[in-house]
């Protein structure tokens, strides 16, 4: 029954390649379904730093979130994004938000984040 498996694809685009903790690294983004309407999107840093490529960290961005793009500079990862903002169906994100993460150990930590209205033009730091 395909309510009870999970189908995790990884996404074409966007991908972005730099160094994390002196690794060369790729930031890419994963697409769950569990069979129901949603589909969480992950962030996944892959390394190789035995010459085959490895999945060392994930974070969850969201359900249906929309990535705009991804970079890697100065040992973070940033992600721009529509999110769903407080009065947003989850079919349709509107809020731009920017995510920083840095690759600590075996995780990826979320050091910064900031949203914006696209209705408004507010902008706020939640961390």
């Amino acid at each position: 029954d395909s309510a009870s498996m999970i189908e995790i694809r990884l996404l074409p685009a966007p991908i972005a390649y730099g160094t994390l903790d002196d690794q060369d690294s790729a930031a890419v983004l994963l697409a769950e379904s569990g069979g129901g309407s949603g589909t969480f999107i992950v962030l996944a840093v892959v390394q190789a730093p035995e010459g085959t490529p490895v999945n060392v960290a994930n974070a969850p961005l969201g359900d249906r979130v929309q990535v705009q793009s991804l970079a890697i500079a100065d040992n973070q990862i940033t992600v721009e994004m529509l999110a769903q903002g407080p009065d947003d169906p989850m079919c349709c994100p509107s809020q731009q938000t920017t995510q920083v993460y840095e690759l600590q150990g075996d995780t990826l930590a979320l050091v910064d984040e900031t949203t914006s209205s696209t209705e408004s033009g507010s902008s706020a730091s939640t961390l």
